[in-house]
Formats: structure tokens, sequence, C-alpha cells
């Protein structure tokens, strides 16, 4: 099948996502996103509930799935799936070291022949394992290259961010408070002004931190463990999530060091983060 015969449907919206839609656009390559029955753009949660378009065999769905099929199901029928989040993705569980194979940006370029650029595998490997990026584990990214990458996506200006991280990383270093299977962790729920730099604060200095969000118009709230280790976030994923409540359903992925649930709405757990 030629390029141009191909659609890319793309999921929801994030950093990796836009320099996805810019680089098929660059390369005159079409695309649409990925939507709901009513045609709003689904979100990254919704990802895999897509009602629209249909599926056809002239398309690449990157992050994202038809309601009702597997990662395993799209692809043992035959379908070009393009992904990293999920058990049967085709970068599921791959290595820091792989980042640019696992990450969907890394997909997307190989797939289309477009240049490797040290910008585009910044993107690649803060988005599949930042952790592991700023430990100098995914070549030729460097430590201090990476974080003044993503502090000049800040709107408010470099002073501003570099000012905000330091005081975010003294904050996080004298409050690791929160226990869960036996690690300390920060809670970042609330962190006023400063939560834009919780996930590159925790990567950068090996920083474990625990959120909780409620969802405005939702049924759940939200449990986030970024940056722990693989035993805690596998113990979370099988049967840790459980003590915060009725789980709805849950995200992650060991390897990458980072996991979530949804949690149904109760008020004998509105407080649970600083019981």
């Amino acid at each position: 099948m030629q390029l141009s015969e191909i659609t890319f449907v793309l999921g929801g919206d994030d950093t990796e996502m836009r320099y996805i839609s810019d680089i098929l656009e660059e390369n005159d390559l079409r695309f649409v996103f990925a939507s709901d029955s009513m045609g709003e753009r689904i979100t990254r949660r919704r990802a895999y509930e897509t009602d629209i378009p249909k599926l056809n065999r002239k398309q690449v769905w990157v992050e994202c799935r038809p309601r009702h099929y597997s990662s395993h199901e799209m692809q043992s029928l035959g379908y070009h799936l393009i992904d990293h989040h999920n058990d049967g993705d085709p970068g599921f569980g791959k290595s820091p070291q792989n980042y640019w194979e696992a990450s969907s940006i890394g997909q997307v370029c190989e797939l289309i022949g477009h240049p490797k650029t040290i910008e585009l595998q910044m993107i690649a490997a803060a988005d599949h394992c930042l952790r592991h990026a700023y430990n100098n584990e995914c070549s030729p990214i460097k430590r201090e290259q990476l974080l003044e990458f993503r502090l000049s996506h800040y709107k408010e200006g470099m002073e501003q961010a570099r000012s905000r991280f330091q005081r975010l990383t003294n904050m996080m270093k004298a409050n690791k408070d929160y226990e869960f299977n036996g690690t300390m962790y920060f809670d970042a729920t609330h962190v006023p002004g400063l939560a834009f730099f919780v996930t590159d604060v925790s990567a950068y200095n090996n920083i474990p931190f625990i959120s909780f969000r409620t969802r405005p118009g939702k049924e759940s709230s939200k449990v986030f463990l970024g940056n722990a280790s693989k035993k805690d976030i596998s113990y979370f994923l099988s049967e840790g999530c459980h003590q915060f409540g009725e789980v709805q359903g849950t995200f992650g992925d060991p390897s990458r060091q980072f996991a979530g649930a949804y949690i149904k709405k109760d008020e004998g757990h509105e407080d649970r983060s600083h019981s």
C-alpha cells in the first residue's frame, strides 16, 4: 500500500501527537483525529473507545483504536497500529535503549521515512521513558540537554521555568511523606502553580510521586503513580489500586514506571490522600 493511500488516525492531544501531526502535514500525508459518536475528538482516556472513523484497510491507527478492538485483535486481523501504551502494542514493554522504536513518533517516522533528528529523539524518549532519559540511558540524549528542551516549552519563559523547577525540586526532596507499598512518595495533589513541573522534577531527581485528581462532571477520580519502581507499579496494577476505592479501570506499564487507576467517586475516599 502506498503512503499516499493511507489515512493516519490520530489519538488524544499531547505533545507527541502534536509533533506527529506536524510531521504528517510536512510530508503531505493525510490524517484525521479519532472521534466519538458525536464527532468530538477523543481524549487520551477515551482513545480506545473511538467511533469515528470506521475501520478499514487503508488506515494507520496512532495511539487510538475502534471501540471493542484490542491491540492483539487489530493486528491479528491485519490492521496497522502504532502505539506503546498497552499490552500487544508494537512498542509496549520495549527498553529505554530502544525508545525510538518503542515510541509512537519513532514508529511513524520509520514508516514514512522521515529523518530522525535530536529534537524528535527527545520527544520520543521523554514520552516513552522520561526518567531513563534523564539518567542518560537514551543515547544520544544528555540529561541537561533534555531538561533545557523540556523547560523551553514553558509559556512564561525559561527564567521563570528554571526558578519554578528548582522551587519544586526543593519541595519534593523535603516532603516525601506519602507511604505506598513500603515506599515514600511525594504527594503531588496540591502544588499550586507548579504542577507543570511535577513529572520532570520527579524524573530528573528520581523522586516517585502520587497524585489524586477529582474529575468534574465525571463519575470517577484518578490516582496516578509516577516514576515509581517496577515492583510498586506491578503491585498497584494487580491489587494495590483497590485500596483507594472501587476501581473502574487501570492503565500503566511497569517497564515505563507509571500507572494509574480510575476510582468511582465515593464520599468515604475523598480525603484518602491525607489520611
